[in-house]
């Protein structure tokens, strides 16, 4: 065994206990640290490790950053003290690109303002163009509607009370029980962003991405289903449920019966 070869379920209570963050600065890109170094105990237990974020775990390995100063920030970390990770920034920019959303394997893409989904008017994802950026914004709820993760204008939060958060590499994925996956997408800067999996709820309706199928349920028996067929969408707006100004640029389904609210 080696110092990078930690169980994924100690990983897993690291990072539940450190709220998903550098425990100094909130930091959602992370790294796993030996408070007392791997060459001393040769051992991983999960009161032993903590999360860093690169900056601060090279200067605990420079020893810019004391033991004790990384125990003390582990006893009271930043993303639990505060309810989520520090904001992060995304580096989405437009130059000559136009903004593109992958949900499973269709490419939905338009030069200005994109969004693939609206429910009535909340628009899950959305890109926006500024000038030389484009801006992502994204509000995944839960089903009590209680956000998971916030993207704002390029800046992402996660929420330090959600089950797990792992972000890996481009690779985000947020998950609500043991292999129940909440989100899973890839960031693909400077113009385009992948939903491989989620569970998107917004007034009563609840999109399922999974695979190769996006899967629109409402109360009992209504859904819809769309089979992924790697098609690729031009237009700002895909499917739209109830009323909504823009409806007559999307197949509208005004009707579908809403699940009650919690």
């Amino acid at each position: 065994m080696s110092e990078r070869d930690i169980p994924a379920e100690i990983k897993r209570e690291v990072r539940q206990r450190c709220g998903f963050g550098c425990v100094i600065c909130g930091s959602p890109l992370i790294e796993y640290d030996h408070i007392i170094d791997w060459a001393e105990i040769q051992e991983h237990t999960a009161d032993n490790i903590t999360l860093l974020c690169d900056s601060h775990h090279r200067e605990k390995t420079n020893k810019l950053l004391t033991r004790d100063q990384v125990k003390s920030a582990d006893a009271d970390p930043y993303c639990i003290r505060t309810g989520g990770t520090s904001p992060f920034g995304l580096h989405f920019e437009s130059g000559t690109s136009e903004p593109q959303i992958q949900i499973a394997d269709d490419v939905f893409t338009y030069p200005n303002q994109l969004m693939p989904l609206l429910i009535d008017n909340i628009a899950p994802i959305i890109f926006l163009r500024d000038e030389s950026r484009l801006l992502l914004n994204m509000r995944l709820l839960d089903r009590f509607n209680t956000p998971r993760l916030i993207i704002r204008e390029n800046e992402l939060i996660a929420r330090s009370d959600a089950w797990d958060v792992e972000l890996v590499g481009a690779r985000l994925t947020i998950r609500e029980q043991p292999r129940d996956i909440h989100l899973r997408l890839v960031f693909e800067p400077p113009n385009k962003v992948i939903i491989e999996r989620a569970k998107i709820y917004a007034n009563g309706i609840l999109v399922l991405v999974d695979g190769k199928a996006m899967t629109i349920k409402g109360a009992g028996d209504a859904t819809i289903e769309y089979v992924s067929r790697a098609n690729y969408f031009r237009g700002p707006l895909f499917l739209s449920f109830g009323d909504s100004p823009l409806r007559h640029q999307a197949f509208v389904h005004q009707n579908l019966a809403r699940y009650p609210e919690p």
